[in-house]
């Protein structure tokens, strides 16, 4: 998270292990992701960021992040997309996830 929002993040637990298959400009993939749960430090100046904000990775791409209440989960578009339920009742041990989005 240094590097995506220029912050260091306390990690807790891991909460996901998903399995990910998509397309992306005409290329499929499978990705493995590791979902952790985090916090940041208290007094954070991202945690209190009311607009959002752009950062760039190493090819160039812009990233744009946002905070969002945890009642707009369900509206939004968000990948993969058992996140939008998932982030608003995580479960209390590890789970395996297989998305097909």
């Amino acid at each position: 998270m240094l590097e995506e929002i220029g912050e260091q993040v306390d990690v807790g637990r891991l909460v996901w292990v998903a399995e990910n298959f998509f397309e992306f400009q005409g290329t499929p993939y499978h990705e493995l992701g590791l979902y952790f749960r985090v916090s940041l430090p208290e007094g954070s100046g991202v945690a209190q960021r009311d607009k959002p904000w752009e950062t760039y990775e190493d090819n160039g791409v812009k990233l744009i992040f946002e905070w969002f209440d945890m009642d707009a989960l369900p509206v939004l578009a968000i990948n993969p997309s058992f996140l939008a339920a998932g982030l608003r009742a995580m479960p209390a041990g590890t789970e395996h996830v297989v998305e097909r989005d």
